[in-house]
């Protein structure tokens, strides 16, 4: 049924051509001339199922033709080209806006069936088609802050709400929330509004600067004296103490050595050199081993008297450190001057 339409529509296509040609009296219209090659070329291809071809026959056609009737015809024939090639959106964008040219065409009603059909296969497709016009043309769509392209535009996105912007240099930018439902396509079309010199408001003075007072930053409380309590133990008494061992130990090492070097002496026969080396070394060893001797046991005599000695000075460096004592002091953030009283208890 719509093929026949379509073939139809070519006799009122041309006769709204050659109207043009006539109202213009100018047999070198070539816009005109160009328009009905074009139309001619696409009707040829369209009879042999070249549909794609046929498309951008009738497009430069469109493009050239400036009677809105003509326009309208040369739409529908692109929309009829795009179903025969199931291209369903671009399809509906045709049929739409040939209605749009041609608000009351003949066929009507039967367009406005076919796009029920297209849009009902997007739907099986989960999305819908939205478009927007503006005028003028030629402003950006942005849809939930993204930039999508100019009007005219035509978009196919899921159902649901979106958030629009429409932006154009020289007139005043619009904003709009739709819904976009499963069921039907949506048609958005704007005017906009120019803005003139004196619509454009200065920008609002900057706040004045908020004076942020500076207060001083709090001192630290001053800080507590240490107590420094006396050092307990006997080191003294240790120190001689650990000496006098080791000297003892060095007396008995000599001593051994001195035993060992006479006790070979007499128990075998040697030569005089030998006899007398042998003696000789007993006498120093004995006489170091006596030396060391002497001195580790007056060491270790000496650390059992320092034993008694530091831990009486000791007790009395703890009851010096116990008593009380009265000071006059200032405190370095308020100035004031204090007593303090301390001690051990």
């Amino acid at each position: 049924m719509r093929g026949n339409v379509f073939l139809r529509s070519f006799p009122a296509v041309a006769a709204v051509l050659l109207a043009a040609g006539v109202a213009a009296a100018q047999p070198s219209d070539e816009a005109t001339e160009k328009a009905k090659a074009h139309f001619e070329a696409a009707r040829r291809l369209y009879k042999q199922a070249s549909y794609r071809e046929a498309i951008a026959e009738f497009q430069k056609a469109y493009n050239l033709v400036p009677n809105a009737a003509s326009s309208g015809l040369l739409l529908y024939n692109i929309a009829n080209c795009h179903e025969k090639l199931a291209e369903v959106p671009q399809a509906l964008r045709a049929y739409k806006d040939y209605l749009r040219a041609v608000p009351n065409a003949d066929d009507k009603n039967e367009v406005l069936v076919t796009i029920s059909n297209l849009e009902k296969r997007l739907r099986e497709k989960g999305v819908q088609q939205v478009r927007v016009y503006s005028t003028p043309g030629g402003a950006q769509v942005a849809i939930n802050g993204d930039l999508k392209g100019n009007t005219p535009f035509s978009i196919e996105i899921a159902p649901g709400k979106y958030f629009l912007t429409l932006t154009k240099k020289g007139f005043r930018p619009v904003e709009k929330d739709f819904v976009i439902t499963a069921d039907s396509s949506l048609e958005l079309d704007f005017s906009l509004n120019e803005v003139k010199l004196g619509d454009v408001s200065p920008p609002p003075a900057p706040p004045p600067p908020v004076k942020v007072e500076e207060k001083p930053a709090p001192q630290p409380p001053p800080a507590a004296a240490k107590e420094v309590k006396p050092e307990g133990g006997r080191v003294w008494t240790w120190v001689v103490g650990g000496v006098g061992v080791a000297a003892v130990g060095g007396g008995v090492a000599f001593g051994l050595l001195a035993k060992g070097a006479e006790d070979d002496l007499h128990s075998k026969s040697h030569d005089s050199a030998t006899a007398q080396d042998l003696a000789d070394t007993a006498q120093q060893d004995a006489l170091i081993a006596n030396i060391m001797l002497g001195v580790g046991g007056g060491m270790i005599a000496t650390s059992i008297v320092l034993f008694f000695v530091e831990g009486k000075l000791n007790q009395t460096a703890e009851r010096e450190q116990s008593i009380p004592s009265l000071g006059l002091n200032v405190d370095p953030r308020s100035g004031t001057w204090f007593l303090s009283y301390g001690g051990a208890f």
